[in-house]
């Protein structure tokens, strides 16, 4: 059971049923890094980025490892992922322009 409870009367939590972030969520309810509490499902996921945001095994639509045809064609991507992410209220101007930046310095693209 995931309920963070004792449920074989041996004193022990279950490790995967702790909320070492404090997100609301457990190992055992998918948080696959109990380290962060920013990684989590129900958060959303950053687009140009190797890390799993939302914990659901994907990168989203714009994947650094994916085979880009060039580095504009990923650049528009976090642009365009970014952009969303802004107009829903997820992030900030500032937030997003550090996404594109480090998206644009990248070699995601480049032969």
């Amino acid at each position: 059971m995931c309920d963070a409870k004792d449920n074989n009367c041996d004193d022990i939590i279950p490790a995967n049923e702790t909320d070492d972030d404090s997100d609301g969520f457990m190992i055992c309810d998918n948080d696959c890094d109990d380290a962060d509490a920013e990684i989590n499902p129900d958060t959303y996921e950053l687009p140009g980025n190797i890390i799993d945001e939302n914990c659901d095994g994907s990168l989203g639509d714009c994947d650094p490892n994916s085979g880009w045809r060039n580095h504009g064609q990923f650049l528009r991507c976090v642009a365009h992922e970014t952009d969303a992410l802004i107009e829903i209220g997820v992030l900030t101007e500032e937030a997003g322009d550090a996404l594109i930046s480090s998206a644009a310095q990248s070699d995601v693209g480049k032969k």
